[in-house]
């Protein structure tokens, strides 16, 4: 029975400390590479991960307990730039954890004189200036923070990303032979074909208080593959203007910083005429 006992509390130890690093890094677990290469600040890199110094590390916080961080130093290669940082890795690796960005409730605090001076330590033992937290210690509410430290303001910033967590579809096994009615299908996709040209026309909008303007609106739809699949990557406006669809954190008085302009022949062929059949 003891030995039983021993056995059953060695497991659960596995399992714990399994949970605790089954996180994966954000940059690193994207395998994220510059195929030639590219050189920054006289050295060559291949690694993405390599050149932020991607690293992990843990704070303790009062009323949080131990919290576990990833860590970056975005001025020893990228010259203080975050961007991609923020914009393209972590919402690359918060999507393929299985969660959805809650971009209506993103919330951005700055300066941060309230950051945890745990954390702050943590960052400067590490010589980082980027720290995220990915959170799911209340299982209905998932976020992710990232803290980033501005040499020149000496001050912090701290963007607050809720999650959503993307619903499994499960298809049912069917046990029974099943048999081709033409005239069902044929009706199924006309459905098909409907929804999808709702989704491709339906317009989705954010306003806000202008300046010397006036309130000001702006406008866009998403781009849907012949599938029905979204194409996350892209946007497109209704000037038929295609845009990044990782909104800016933290921007809310010009949304074409928002959403950036892509460079119409960077984007793929195929999407760029997806983009244009929601303008139709």
């Amino acid at each position: 029975m003891k030995k039983k006992l021993t056995s059953i509390i060695i497991f659960l130890l596995f399992c714990t400390l399994f949970n605790l690093f089954a996180e994966e890094p954000p940059i690193k677990s994207g395998s994220w590479q510059w195929s030639d290469g590219v050189t920054l600040n006289g050295k060559k890199f291949f690694d993405v991960a390599k050149s932020y110094k991607e690293q992990d590390g843990w704070a303790y916080i009062e009323g949080m307990g131990k919290l576990h961080y990833w860590l970056y130093d975005t001025y020893a290669y990228h010259n203080g730039h975050k961007e991609k940082i923020v914009d393209k890795y972590v919402p690359a690796w918060i999507e393929s954890m299985g969660y959805v960005i809650d971009f209506d409730h993103m919330r951005r605090v700055s300066p941060n004189k309230d950051l945890a001076s745990s954390v702050k330590a943590l960052m400067k033992q590490r010589g980082c200036d980027v720290s995220v937290l990915f959170s799911t210690s209340n299982p209905s509410t998932p976020y992710v923070v990232i803290n980033e430290y501005d040499k020149d303001k000496d001050s912090y910033g701290t963007d607050i990303i809720p999650l959503f967590k993307q619903k499994k579809v499960e298809q049912k096994k069917q046990t029974k032979k099943v048999t081709t009615n033409p005239k069902s299908n044929s009706g199924n996709r006309t459905n098909f074909a409907q929804e999808l040209y709702r989704l491709r026309h339906k317009t989705h909008e954010i306003s806000f208080i202008g300046g010397d303007n006036g309130p000001e609106t702006f406008r866009w739809r998403y781009i849907y593959r012949d599938d029905g699949r979204m194409i996350n990557e892209y946007i497109v406006d209704l000037d038929g203007n295609i845009r990044s669809s990782i909104a800016r954190i933290g921007v809310d008085h010009d949304f074409n910083e928002m959403y950036p302009l892509v460079q119409y022949y960077s984007v793929p062929k195929e999407i760029r005429e997806l983009a244009m059949k929601s303008l139709e």
